[in-house]
């Protein structure tokens, strides 16, 4: 059997606009009421992001509804 493979996202851009918005993945997890472990799962893809993931994540970013899959779903 072969193994599925998941797609790989490039999230070059999600880190740069938490950088510009927070300064750092700390700073951004405590203003999402979240452990920064919690962030770094999701950005190095050992944890997938759910929809109420991204939308936390976008809303918090000021990333607007039509720019979601620039940030979140670059392949």
């Amino acid at each position: 059997m072969s193994e599925q493979l998941k797609p790989e996202f490039k999230n070059n851009k999600l880190r740069g606009r938490i950088t510009e918005l927070y300064d750092t993945q700390e700073s951004f997890a405590d203003a999402i009421g979240k452990a920064r472990m919690w962030v770094n799962q999701r950005l190095t893809g050992t944890v997938e992001m759910s929809r109420s993931d991204i939308h936390l994540m976008a809303s918090a970013l000021e990333i607007p509804q039509d720019e979601i899959g620039v940030y979140f779903f670059t392949l």
